[in-house]
């Protein structure tokens, strides 16, 4: 069931918490549904009830307050039957439907594996440090997760007069970032000498996507 479930506006709260009444007078004891939860489930509708009317009626700060505080008693018995009663059999989806709510969905939906390569421009913070920032090559493949998706970063420090590889297969794991920049420190024997990056697209499932380009810089 979805997180949002509760109306936004107390009329419509309301009107959920009457039709909850009119459906558990008839299945509630079907459902387990203890008399004393209902009952006191059924007078913390009439309390909103007559506190709703009587705010819009006087409109005061006591009205108001009143009302306010009748309808949290309310919405606090609403979340009590609904995880105590609602979530689990022997409702059906047409018995979670005449609750006003909405069954569950239980087909699962389909994550791509990321499609993009990735990429970074360097720049020097300091001795030993430097960032990247990250930028993603292409648009991104549609992914109800893109907003999850992140970056492993892989790096290898080459000894001097060593050529920059052409694949990534000895890089080491720098580590995983979600962040658009990322810093990276390395020790003071490793400045001045070429350090290689290559990044990995990831998903919210930790399926990577295709090596990014490798590049190189200089640690300062």
């Amino acid at each position: 069931m979805s997180t949002d479930w509760l109306p936004s506006k107390r009329d419509g709260i309301l009107a959920m918490a009457e039709d909850w009444s009119a459906v558990l007078l008839d299945k509630g004891s079907v459902w387990g549904v203890v008399p004393v939860e209902l009952a006191a489930f059924n007078a913390a509708v009439a309390a909103a009830a007559a506190a709703l009317q009587a705010a819009q009626q006087e409109r005061s700060p006591t009205a108001t307050q009143t009302c306010r505080d009748a309808f949290d008693a309310l919405i606090a018995q609403m979340r009590f039957l609904k995880s105590r009663y609602f979530l689990s059999p022997p409702l059906t989806n047409t018995d979670v439907v005449s609750l006003l709510l909405t069954p569950k969905d239980s087909t699962r939906t389909p994550v791509p594996v990321p499609g993009n390569q990735v990429t970074a421009k360097t720049r020097p913070l300091g001795p030993g440090l430097l960032e990247l920032v990250v930028e993603i090559i292409g648009d991104i493949e549609p992914d109800p997760y893109a907003a999850d998706y992140g970056c492993s970063i892989y790096y290898l420090v080459l000894a001097d007069g060593e050529d920059v590889p052409e694949t990534p297969d000895k890089f080491l794991h720098q580590g995983f970032t979600r962040r658009k920049k990322e810093t990276v420190n390395r020790p003071e024997n490793e400045r001045g000498r070429k350090i290689c990056f290559c990044i990995r697209l990831e998903n919210a499932k930790g399926q990577q996507g295709p090596w990014g380009p490798i590049f190189w810089t200089i640690v300062p």
